[in-house]
């Protein structure tokens, strides 16, 4: 039996639906508050002839990281675990939540894992867990991470969690760790990195000059899944596509929508001064920020990840950000526009 923790999230739904189409017993974790109305949709965007079929072979259980007895519990009778489940999140009020969640709450699942002699844990973690590298080149598995001010508590959180799944591998547990670069495909616009979709269908009008990596979320499905399956074992891989600028990005998902693309350039200046404004102003009205400081350092820097070694180990061919981008906007259109959702 195979088990995926954060079932109802971006990246454990999408492992979900993959394993569904092979013959195998699937049970995945939920939180007693989580909705299944995401995944629901994604399964009937995928396949609308029998998505209700699929989604049967799914044995949810109720489960907490925090709560080591209810991991052990959802551990038991299983062969592999998929853990996808993490807080992401780019506000300080979440900082200590997240950090706990993804740091102690990979270590109780891991711990779980032994305890009930698990075969092999796929992790996913981050390129943020990843250190810098030199002089522009591309960040490969072997940049060294480093302890700095200019680490978000994101980063620092995945990289916590990725020292977790290290210890238990040494422990004798098989493990195979990715990191994904920024993930797009058919997701929740509230609660993912699918929130780019939104911010430029409500009219985003700013750019920066910063880039990063970006990979479509079947194409880290299809690789965490092979590699679990395959005799690979204490490997990190990087999973990305392409390394593009955001205002290339930001301009082919209007295109997407048909929508004028943004146009006013943000320097690092106006962004630094920008989320410093939006901070204060949140203290009055109580609101979360739009932007923050670790979402406005994060859109200026420029980043590039290399994928080399993940072709090296398995068949994949990786989907065009194009493409990617033109399939969550459609996958949005039937979710969000047409149903009237917010």
């Amino acid at each position: 039996m195979k088990l995926v923790t954060g079932g109802t999230g971006l990246i454990g739904a999408h492992i979900l639906f993959d394993l569904c189409q092979k013959d195998v017993s699937i049970r995945a974790t939920k939180r007693t508050s989580s909705s299944f109305q995401f995944i629901n949709s994604l399964f009937e965007f995928y396949s609308p002839d029998n998505y209700q079929m699929l989604l049967e072979k799914i044995q949810w259980i109720d489960a907490d990281l925090n709560d080591i007895d209810s991991l052990i519990e959802a551990t038991k009778g299983i062969e592999h675990v998929y853990h996808a489940a993490a807080i992401v999140s780019h506000q300080s009020k979440d900082a200590n939540t997240m950090i706990r969640s993804n740091i102690t709450g990979t270590a109780n699942l891991v711990n779980a894992c032994k305890e009930n002699g698990i075969k092999k844990i796929g992790h996913v973690s981050s390129v943020a867990a990843l250190g810098m590298s030199k002089n522009g080149a591309a960040v490969t598995e072997h940049s060294q991470w480093k302890i700095s001010k200019k680490n978000s508590a994101y980063a620092i959180s995945k990289h916590g969690g990725e020292r977790e799944a290290w210890r238990i591998h040494e422990e004798g547990v098989d493990v195979v760790i990715v990191n994904p670069s920024l993930v797009t495909g058919p997701g929740d616009w509230n609660n993912s990195s699918t929130s780019i979709f939104k911010l430029v269908y409500n009219g985003l009008k700013y750019y920066t000059n910063g880039s990063t990596g970006f990979v479509d979320v079947r194409d880290v499905s299809k690789s965490i899944i092979q590699l679990v399956e395959s005799d690979v074992s204490g490997e990190r891989f990087i999973i990305s596509s392409q390394n593009l600028r955001w205002k290339e990005v930001f301009e082919l998902i209007s295109d997407a929508f048909g929508l004028p693309h943004p146009r006013i350039h943000v320097t690092k200046f106006k962004a630094e001064m920008a989320w410093r404004l939006l901070l204060v102003i949140s203290w009055f009205t109580g609101k979360p920020s739009k932007v923050t400081k670790e979402s406005a350092r994060a859109s200026l820097r420029q980043r590039d990840f290399s994928n080399q070694k993940i072709r090296e180990y398995i068949n994949i061919d990786f989907i065009d950000i194009k493409t990617s981008i033109a399939d969550t906007t459609a996958f949005i259109q039937d979710f969000y526009v047409k149903n009237r959702r917010k």
